[in-house]
């Protein structure tokens, strides 16, 4: 499983997440397109897309420039 997902973060350049931190539509969509793996202990993980990745840092930056903006009156 490790090698599988591996390999598809390699090519997708997305995130890895644990699945209980996704929903239940999340997880379908995961499972029907090939995204979703489950480890030797049961535990199961999504591959979330590059798209959704640079959403996310986009929005962190986002934050950290407001906060810093705020902070020092930026």
């Amino acid at each position: 499983m490790e090698r599988k997902i591996l390999d598809a973060l390699i090519q997708e350049r997305g995130a890895i997440v644990s699945s209980a931190d996704c929903g239940e539509l999340e997880i379908t969509f995961a499972r029907s397109e090939g995204r979703f793996f489950v480890d030797d202990n049961g535990m199961g993980y999504v591959l979330r897309m590059k798209q959704w990745r640079e959403n996310a840092e986009s929005s962190l930056c986002e934050i950290r420039d407001q906060h810093n903006a705020d902070k020092y009156g930026e």
